[in-house]
């Protein structure tokens, strides 16, 4: 029997994160002159609309870019698409094995060295038990962390978590292919690396959804965009289209989206 074609659906659907101490409440009205984000206030606790009545639909095939200016809720729609974070109202339907990129290196264990980490997510993901080994020394080797594997991850720099972490999800075979920005992690030489690795995985992945403000690397790995402004959709279509209509509406002076591509030096 074929397998279901993976797809990502959304209908009317909003995040509330909630504020849990009330002292924020003017740091909160800060955030919402910068990005203009919906803030409620009830019974002593606070909220902020961090998506608001977002419908949405990605197929099997399409490689699509999350756009928008600095907390606009590019990371925060990731995360709801991967099930960090749960929707507060609305539909959301996520058919497909999901592998994540993120550049926090979210999913590692803090405790447990990189060697167990590599482990771990083998096993999460589903990789047979004899083939581990040989895919940890892949990972390892990948990683180009050496000694460090054998530390605890609590040890490790931003830096090195986002490539253990990058390392450990880019040699798997994703059905939907989720990432945010790593390709800032380490130097210029392992940046190629991990382009080229990405190149790959998009062979691979039925669906890839990228949250970037590079134009350069949208445009070398998508083909249809969503704009996302303070937390509502504005739009969504081919990328040629969605972004002349940001341009047009932002201006050619809007840098929330940068045209160099480091990588491609």
């Amino acid at each position: 029997m074929a397998s279901k074609k993976p797809y990502i659906h959304l209908e009317n659907v909003s995040l509330d994160l909630p504020v849990r101490h009330s002292g924020v409440w003017g740091k909160l009205s800060t955030a919402q002159a910068l990005v203009g984000a919906r803030i409620t206030k009830g019974a002593g606790k606070a909220s902020i609309a961090a998506l608001d009545n977002i419908s949405l639909h990605i197929r099997d095939g399409e490689q699509v870019a999350i756009i928008g200016r600095n907390g606009s809720g590019k990371t925060t729609l990731l995360r709801l698409l991967a099930g960090i974070y749960h929707a507060s109202s609305g539909h959301m339907e996520v058919q497909g094995r999901v592998t994540c990129l993120f550049s926090s290196g979210l999913g590692l264990r803090n405790e447990a060295t990189g060697w167990e980490n590599i482990r771990f997510a083998s096993m999460l993901y589903d990789v047979p038990l004899k083939d581990i080994p040989a895919l940890a020394e892949e990972i390892a080797d990948f990683s180009e962390l050496g000694n460090y594997l054998d530390l605890p991850i609590s040890a490790y720099s931003t830096g090195m978590r986002t490539r253990l972490g990058f390392s450990i999800v880019s040699s798997l075979k994703p059905e939907i292919l989720l990432i945010d920005e790593v390709f800032g992690a380490g130097d210029p030489e392992f940046q190629k690396k991990a382009r080229k690795r990405v190149e790959g995985m998009l062979k691979q992945s039925r669906i890839f959804v990228l949250a970037s403000q590079n134009l350069g690397l949208i445009r070398k790995f998508c083909t249809k965009a969503i704009w996302l402004d303070r937390g509502v959709l504005r739009m969504s279509g081919k990328l040629k289209d969605v972004l002349a209509a940001k341009a047009e509406l932002e201006g050619p002076t809007d840098t929330s989206l940068q045209i160099e591509d480091s990588l491609d030096e």
